[in-house]
């Protein structure tokens, strides 16, 4: 069983290690220090299970005033995929949006993970743009995706 919580200085060094694992650019320890210093308008929630006591996966997002969020990182375990943590993360980050207000939320994605981009739009998002050169390591464009939150809407209550 997995439980979404709020993310605490303690979890960084395993938000780091799954980060690692996740990707080939994988952003550095700094850059998370930086990311999860409170600043009112980002957020990060993890997936921890109950059974083994360890993080299964992170979301890192920002909620701005314009109503607006952008959700910057989300990885899951090697040992927790498959187990639906990614799509109980992105329902609590999406609720998390929508309870601050926000009506829409971004991400990028490479359009060469195939299987970020199935999960996405099995979720409800689209594509609205692209841009240029945004990956390094390889270089490569990213998909800027879009949800449409709305105050109805029940596909985010997982």
């Amino acid at each position: 069983m997995i439980e979404i919580v709020d993310c605490t200085a303690a979890d960084l060094d395993a938000i780091c290690e799954i980060e690692k694992l996740s990707f080939g650019d994988p952003w550095p320890r700094k850059v998370f220090q930086e990311e999860l210093k409170p600043r009112g308008f980002n957020f990060a929630r993890l997936a921890k299970s109950k059974e083994e006591g360890r993080l299964a996966g992170f979301c890192l997002f920002f909620v701005f005033p314009q109503h607006e969020a952008q959700i910057t990182n989300i990885a899951v375990h090697p040992d927790f995929r498959r187990r639906g943590v990614a799509k109980q993360l992105l329902f609590d980050a999406l609720n998390f949006c929508r309870e601050r207000e926000a009506e829409s939320v971004f991400l990028e994605v490479r359009p060469s993970n195939e299987s970020a981009r199935a999960f996405y739009k099995a979720m409800g998002f689209i594509q609205v743009g692209r841009r240029k050169n945004y990956y390094d390591d390889p270089r490569e464009d990213a998909l800027l995706l879009r949800y449409e939150l709305t105050l109805s809407d029940e596909s985010t209550h997982g």
